[in-house]
């Protein structure tokens, strides 16, 4: 008999986002990430999603991939069925070692590790110099055929989490859409100065360096979280990032750091009875010029049963179409913590927002959008850490009816209270 503990999936309700099982009592718990959970095989049915790699392949995602052989790359078929290959060229090849999702070279060159790291949307391409004595170039051959999905960019960070300055140029080979990108990094990183609270190229680097190449390559467009910054008169705009999504900033006088998490995959019938339903999200405050400091949250579910993503930075600072009251939670920031591990899971009660949106909306397959947004605060940054599959943010809601008599009589037989 399926419980809370022990729950079973339902199968036939899988979406592309979510699972859905029973737990008992007639209720049912409906988890839903903002990253793909299942993948549909030959016949449309959906399947989970691995990115392990087996026999040199990942292929039980939507995309086809294979390491390259005597090489050290892949090359492989998009979402699209578009062709996509990267190749790190002009060093010494070795024999990967294979762990899970991720494929290691190393020592591909002196003191550079290089590594190949598969997610259901995103194949990452990163060269980790682990002192100040590695090789500051690289040169990567980059096939995308016309219309693949995402980009190739070109990023890094210090142990520390600071960005890296690289400087990129490309060059055709002459095969149709392929090129040379060579990536050298300058050994400089972005750092706020103390005395003029401007932000500037510094030498302070700290080693290991990792570099996302040429990168990080994203397969699918990174739609359903992002940033939205405002500053009256000057800047109003909306940002997608990979990897890490910069929340919120708060300064005087007015400028303005909000986000936005798009679920969808909603299944859930008309005015059922919404028990519980939490938000998850993995975050960080980081704070300068201040040792602690205490930051607010609030979400907000954005109403409508396909909402879709915000089109302007004052949806998602300002939403007007939202459903419920605020939710406030505390972040407690350490002090200038840069460590990436120090990402920390935050829990929002959107019980009321949820059950709102159910009595408006039958959700067949529909979308929930969540703000998070400032109360007040001064000079911090709030950022949110996308993890993949294991760690992505998650919307946890469990819904449906009491549990039948013959379940209430065994519960109060077994309780402590019975009698």
């Amino acid at each position: 008999m399926a419980t809370k503990e022990n729950p079973t999936e339902i199968i036939e309700k899988r979406t592309k986002y979510s699972k859905t099982f029973d737990i008992g009592g007639n209720q049912k718990r409906l988890v839903v990430k903002n990253r793909p959970v299942h993948y549909q095989d030959e016949e449309g049915k959906y399947q989970d999603i691995s990115t392990e790699i087996l026999n040199g392949k990942v292929d039980k995602c939507e995309y086809n991939i294979e390491l390259l052989k005597d090489k050290i790359g892949y090359r492989g078929i998009d979402p699209n069925g578009k062709k996509i290959e990267l190749e790190l060229v002009g060093v010494n090849y070795k024999i990967p070692k294979i762990e899970g999702n991720r494929a290691t070279w190393e020592e591909v060159e002196p003191d550079t590790d290089f590594y190949i790291e598969f997610t259901p949307d995103v194949i990452k391409a990163k060269r980790v110099l682990k002192k100040a004595t590695a090789n500051k170039t690289a040169i990567f051959r980059s096939l995308r055929e016309k219309g693949s999905l995402g980009k190739l960019i070109n990023l890094g960070q210090d142990a520390t989490g600071r960005n890296t300055k690289i400087e990129v140029t490309e060059q055709p080979t002459g095969v149709t859409d392929e090129k040379l990108i060579t990536q050298v990094f300058q050994d400089k990183v972005m750092k706020m100065n103390p005395e003029t609270r401007k932000r500037e190229w510094s030498s302070d680097v700290t080693y290991p360096v990792t570099i996302d190449p040429t990168s990080t390559f994203s397969i699918a467009t990174d739609a359903d979280d992002g940033a939205a910054f405002s500053y009256p008169g000057i800047v109003d705009y909306l940002r997608n990032s990979v990897n890490y999504k910069q929340l919120q900033y708060i300064s005087p006088p007015n400028q303005t750091w909000a986000a936005w998490l798009r679920f969808t995959g909603i299944t859930i019938d008309q005015s059922e009875t919404i028990n519980s339903a939490t938000l998850k999200t993995y975050m960080v405050v980081r704070g300068y010029g201040v040792r602690s400091y205490t930051g607010y949250v609030r979400a907000r579910a954005d109403g409508g049963q396909t909402p879709g993503n915000p089109t302007a930075a004052s949806q998602v600072i300002n939403p007007t179409s939202t459903t419920g009251t605020g939710v406030t939670a505390t972040i407690n920031n350490t002090g200038n913590n840069t460590s990436k591990g120090a990402y920390g899971l935050n829990e929002f009660d959107v019980k009321t927002m949820v059950q709102n949106l159910v009595n408006n909306y039958a959700y067949s397959n529909g979308e929930m959008v969540f703000y998070l947004t400032h109360l007040s605060g001064y000079n911090v940054y709030l950022y949110h850490r996308d993890w993949g599959t294991t760690k992505a943010a998650e919307l946890v809601i469990e819904y449906g009816g009491a549990p039948p008599v013959a379940e209430k009589k065994a519960f109060l037989k077994t309780s402590k209270y019975w009698g």
